[in-house]
Parts: C-alpha cells; sequence; structure tokens
C-alpha cells in the first residue's frame, strides 16, 4: 500500500490540473474539522499538492524512492503517520490550548490544512540522520542529533507563529527520532543495509562484521574439531 501513495498524488494533481476542481479546501483538515469528527482530513489533506506543485511532486517523488530503497514500506508509514498525522495533531493539540486560553493563532482553529510538505520533510530529516549515522556511526553521534533534535524543537517550536510552522518543526524532529529508533532496532538485531560504507548498523559496538551467531558457530565448530 505505501508504494500506492505517489500514484495517488500524482492522479490528484492530474486531476485537479485537468478539471479544476477544488480538492485542496475540500480534502484540507483543521482544528475545527478534527474537532468536530471529520478525522478523514487528516489522511485526505496528505493527498493535495500546495504551491509549486511540479516542484513538489519530484521533490516528493526522490524523496520516498530514496527512504523505500534504504528502508522500506515501514519507514514510509512512519514519515506519512508520524510526519504528518503525528506533527499535525500535536500542533493541533497546542493550538487548541492556545485557543482556550486566547493567546494567538485564532483564525488557525479554521484556515485550511493541506499539502505534503509535512511528509517530505520528515523524509529528508530521515535520510539525513541515517547519513550521519552511517558516515559517523559512534555512541557520541546517536547522543548528540538527539540533543540537537530536542534543543531544535524547543526553540522553533517557540518562535512559530502559524499552525504549518509549527508542523513542519515537528515534522524535522519526527524524522531525526524516527531514524534514530530505526537504526537503533536495526542495530539490536544486527541488521545491515546497504548504503556503501565500511560502516554496518552495528556501527556503535565497531565496524566487525562478524555477528555473535557467527562468532558461536564458529567456536562450536572449534570445540568438535
Amino acid at each position: 500500500m505505501a508504494l500506492g501513495y505517489i500514484p495517488a498524488i500524482v492522479l490528484v494533481a492530474g486531476i485537479r490540473a485537468v478539471t479544476g476542481a477544488d480538492l485542496a479546501h475540500r480534502w484540507a483538515t483543521s482544528p475545527s474539522l478534527v474537532y468536530h469528527g471529520r478525522v478523514w482530513t487528516l489522511f485526505s489533506s496528505a493527498l493535495v499538492l500546495d504551491r509549486v506543485q511540479g516542484l513538489q511532486l519530484v521533490v516528493a517523488v526522490v524523496l520516498i524512492w530514496a527512504l523505500l530503497f534504504r528502508h522500506g514500506a515501514g519507514a514510509l508509514w512512519s514519515a506519512l503517520l508520524l510526519g504528518h498525522v503525528g506533527s499535525t495533531l500535536t500542533a493541533y493539540a497546542g493550538t487548541g490550548i492556545l485557543w482556550e486560553t486566547g493567546s494567538r493563532l485564532h483564525h488557525a482553529y479554521v484556515n485550511p490544512d493541506f499539502g505534503i510538505s509535512c511528509v517530505w520533510i520528515t523524509i529528508l530529516a530521515m535520510l539525513a540522520t541515517d547519513l550521519v549515522l552511517t558516515v559517523r556511526p559512534r555512541p557520541r553521534t546517536w547522543a548528540t542529533l538527539l540533543l540537537l533534535a530536542t534543543a531544535y524543537t524547543g526553540v522553533a517550536i517557540v518562535g512559530d507563529s502559524t499552525i504549518a510552522e509549527a508542523e513542519h518543526t515537528l515534522a524535522v524532529t519526527a524524522g531525526i527520532a524516527t531514524m534514530l529508533w530505526t537504526r537503533r532496532f536495526l542495530a539490536v538485531l544486527n541488521i545491515r543495509v546497504g548504503w556503501p560504507s565500511p560502516a554496518n548498523y552495528r556501527g556503535i559496538a565497531g565496524p566487525s562484521r562478524a555477528t555473535p551467531l557467527d562468532t558461536q558457530l564458529s567456536l562450536t565448530g572449534r570445540e568438535q574439531g
């Protein structure tokens, strides 16, 4: 199903271009719509391109292909669910608090919110984190990235003045955190993926390619010999 995301956004963009249908506002989401039960708009809004459609489509296709090549469909689902839905719901929750306190973002409660920017921002953050962890597979790198993600979120979210800006900040954080978790999970399972690098996914333990199972079998063979 994850592979169908690219054809889906291409199809929607084509329909809008040919028919002129206002799918952007029909399929958009907002804090008000989600509050009144139209939760499905969280997913439909991720099918509609905003601003420069052609450029966003090309960027999205390239990044999605790279993520699928590196980590498969599961990583793309993480980007869609955490990067788009997760960041949107978190931003909406913050908007609700601000709305109740009368602080700011009054118009954001009903403004249409759509586009795939959170998706490709999350994927970009995931791939960048993946590259850093591959080039420098050291414990200090993991800790540094986690601290940077936390600091970035705290500083940036305070300065955000729109829901879109808050969503983009959270999308970056989601991308970094997701890849840190993915790489750590793969490291525990001693699974390698095909990025051209002498380091492997156990890079945190060093560049050795021998797994614990290999060592155990080798020792067993020696004992039997």
